[in-house]
């Protein structure tokens, strides 16, 4: 049996690799701190208190490489999944309290967002979590953040002192294990909401490259599933006292 999601065929042959039918693709560059940033828009919806997804892109991907994954998480949550790409360093802590302002701007709901990063993106969407340089934190409080195969470096730098809960997914080695899986442990063992995803077979850019990753429609699913339940569904409905998938 093929697996659904809001009557997505995952496992479908027309899936796999191609960009979601019917999600609005719009560009555009807005102002940030010293430089500029490079938003993409995928609209699945329009109205009032939709959901959004901030998602930090691993810098090495090409402009139209996040399309496979944003359309059709766009097309999941029946929102809206905004691609940033700053043309120069910027802390990632001043886009994510962008997009909260930005979010009302668009039919956004500022209590409906989280935070997506792939590669050095999940590096700089665990970061966008850290204080703001004034020593405040972001006025934006996202619900859910995914990390997909952070580098070994995400965690060098601590652990923001506030987090949502986490969906963390990485390939695992032949040999131990990767290192944000210890630190995520050790956040569960502590008491804060975190889910770790291990998949078998090499460590490959699914998210940019999905025809080349068997798994591709299995972690998408896993993704979709873990933001529905903190965007669209009411988790606790469906897992009584664990906001988790």
């Amino acid at each position: 049996m093929n697996e659904t999601t809001d009557g997505i065929d995952v496992e479908s042959s027309s899936f796999k690799g191609r960009r979601a039918p019917g999600v609005e693709i719009t560009d555009s560059s807005v102002a940030l701190a010293d430089t500029s940033l490079n938003v993409r828009s995928y609209r699945a919806a329009r109205g009032a208190d939709l959901p959004l997804v901030l998602f930090f892109p691993d810098a090495a991907s090409g402009k139209k490489s996040g399309e496979w994954i944003s359309s059709w998480l766009a097309a999941a949550i029946s929102g809206i999944v905004l691609e940033v790409r700053p043309k120069s360093a910027v802390d990632s802590n001043l886009i994510l309290d962008w997009a909260g302002t930005y979010a009302g701007s668009v039919g956004a709901s500022v209590e409906r967002i989280a935070v997506l990063g792939s590669g050095a993106g999940a590096d700089a969407a665990l970061a966008s979590f850290a204080p703001l340089a004034t020593g405040l934190a972001s006025s934006t409080s996202p619900t859910r953040l995914v990390m997909v195969s952070p580098t070994v470096a995400a965690f060098s730098g601590g652990v923001p002192p506030t987090l949502p809960t986490v969906l963390l997914q990485v390939s695992r080695p032949k040999i131990g294990r990767h290192p944000s899986v210890a630190v995520l442990e050790g956040l569960k063992d502590a008491g804060s909401p975190a889910r770790i995803i291990e998949y078998l077979g090499k460590e490959r850019d699914w998210v940019t490259s999905p025809r080349s990753v068997r798994s591709a429609p299995e972690r998408l699913l896993d993704t979709i599933t873990f933001l529905r339940r903190g965007l669209v569904d009411d988790s606790y409905a469906i897992v009584p006292n664990w906001d988790m998938h």
